[in-house]
């Protein structure tokens, strides 16, 4: 039994690490300290050796801005990541930090169009993963400004179903993060 983490490279780069971006690994944004605290989590928490994967969808990203979460690119990176993983037979978990996606209030990034597309991809992937009893568990917004602004329009992934675990600010309990906690939460499932 597998979980895959979609987040970023970690820095321990004999970790497998599939990257399901249009960059060179060495391009892609660096986010390791993150990555390296959800597997310190994961690894204080699951106390059997279980296979993990890693993976980055995010190739668009600007500094203070929420630009990748209105990336076509980054939403067809995470779609291609989904797919992957309903095709291997290990994998039972997934930590899908970077999966939220929608169209800018703004206009920037992708069109309606683009996210409609890629929106029926999600849902069926996210179907095909509950179908397979593959565990989805996603880290909500940390701080009252994010949650506003995701509540000012939609998002996907939308599909919330027996195996969706979407961690919101308020079921922190043990952690400050909402992504330290889902890390937590899914080693403790990985147990079960």
């Amino acid at each position: 039994m597998s979980v895959l983490f979609i987040d970023v490279k970690p820095s321990d780069g004999r970790r497998s690490f599939i990257n399901f971006t249009n960059l060179e690994t060495k391009l892609l944004p660096n986010f390791t300290d993150h990555i390296d605290d959800i597997i310190s989590i994961f690894n204080t928490h699951c106390k059997k050796k279980t296979k993990c994967y890693f993976s980055q969808n995010i190739e668009v990203y600007e500094e203070n801005s929420d630009s990748f979460r209105h990336s076509i690119e980054n939403f067809k990176n995470l779609n291609k990541t989904l797919l992957w993983a309903s095709k291997k037979y290990d994998i039972k978990w997934i930590y899908m930090s970077c999966g939220t996606y929608g169209v800018s209030p703004n206009g920037e990034g992708m069109t309606n169009i683009q996210y409609l597309s890629e929106l029926s991809r999600n849902k069926a992937l996210m179907r095909s993963l509950n179908r397979k009893n593959i565990k989805v568990f996603h880290p909500g917004s940390n701080n009252e400004h994010d949650i506003l602004y995701e509540n000012s329009f939609e998002w996907a992934p939308k599909i919330i179903h027996s195996n969706f675990y979407f961690i919101k600010q308020s079921d922190c309990k043990t952690y400050e993060w909402t992504s330290q906690e889902t890390a937590m939460r899914l080693a403790l499932e990985t147990l079960k």
